[in-house]
């Protein structure tokens, strides 16, 4: 009898969870919306209440950028409003019986890397000028900005890690499998892929620009950014750091949480042929492979793309809408 109480009194907190997750997702999102329709009436930040102002720095779910692209009529980052709509809405869809989870993957998995970078790359500009009256002031702000991107991040991560867990994967029967896929999973459809491709390409630049921007203008960095455009030219050094870029997102990604932002929407995952999860070295050989031209394209031609084939990986659909599930064990 012990043993069945506790059960239950186990699911009966996972189910506050999802929960908790949705209403704080429904609240950070309608208070940064808020504040940045606030922002629309003023001529820029410092017309803000200071305390308004730290509120909305520290619920923006992300520093998204496309290199300084900005809407005409705000001080907001359009990519930032967006996502933050995006975030509202996966809040209000997941408190659906925690079913209707994809679009929260999706911003918490943006988020996890946004805030990744961002607490990365904001050491280039840490307030150290001895000359400034308000030295102390701008390191406590710093420091509090970066444990807020920390706390971000483990919340992003956990988050992903509890979701993922109360996903199923679709099986198959034994007569329709395929060896491009691991034990009865479905494997997604070159469709699906095609749309991997795609939204994928535009998150790495979307989440990647900002800090870059903020390297590129940096006294550390800069001049040296600078001397390669002006010694390889502008396509190759491009081209240079979109070959750094992609590996750290799909490694990233696939490696912390199984999939990628785009896999988050579709509802897809990256294993092993042995239908485990993929570690670390699997992840650079599968991330390696994406350089093989026209491997892109690939899956179109095959069962599977070149890079999950020579590296042993398949993209796995998840069962539709499976939600939470109740063990009870009676004894």
């Amino acid at each position: 009898m012990t043993k069945f109480s506790l059960t239950l009194k186990h699911h009966s907190i996972s189910m506050k969870l999802y929960r908790k997750i949705s209403l704080f997702a429904i609240f950070s999102s309608t208070i940064v919306i808020i504040c940045n329709l606030f922002l629309l009436s003023l001529d820029s930040y410092g017309g803000m209440p200071l305390a308004l102002n730290i509120l909305n720095s520290t619920l923006s779910v992300t520093n998204l950028d496309l290199f300084g692209l900005k809407f005409d009529f705000g001080r907001f980052l359009w990519t930032g409003i967006a996502f933050e709509l995006l975030f509202l809405l996966g809040g209000l869809l997941y408190l659906n019986k925690g079913k209707k989870m994809r679009i929260l993957r999706f911003v918490f998995s943006v988020i996890l890397l946004s805030k990744t970078l961002n607490l990365l790359t904001s050491f280039v500009y840490i307030p150290i000028d001895a000359a400034n009256e308000n030295l102390v002031t701008g390191l406590l702000f710093f420091l509090y900005y970066r444990v807020a991107d920390a706390a971000w991040i483990y919340l992003s991560f956990r988050v992903l890690k509890y979701m993922n867990g109360t996903r199923e994967l679709e099986v198959i029967s034994t007569e329709e499998l395929s060896a491009a896929v691991p034990a009865s999973y479905v494997a997604s459809s070159k469709g699906t892929r095609m749309l991997h491709l795609v939204i994928d390409t535009i998150m790495m630049v979307l989440i990647f620009s900002g800090p870059m921007s903020t390297l590129l203008q940096s006294s550390i960095f800069g001049e040296l950014f600078t001397s390669l455009v002006a010694t390889l030219g502008p396509d190759a050094f491009a081209t240079i750091l979109l070959s750094f870029v992609t590996p750290v997102y799909y490694i990233f990604f696939e490696v912390i949480v199984q999939a990628s932002p785009a896999k988050f929407l579709t509802e897809t995952r990256v294993l092993t042929i042995n239908g485990k999860p993929i570690d670390f070295p699997t992840a650079i050989a599968r991330t390696l492979c994406r350089w093989i031209p026209f491997d892109a394209f690939s899956f179109l031609f095959s069962a599977n793309g070149w890079h999950d084939r020579f590296s042993g990986t398949a993209v796995i659909q998840e069962k539709e809408n499976s939600e939470e599930k109740e063990e009870i064990t009676i004894s």
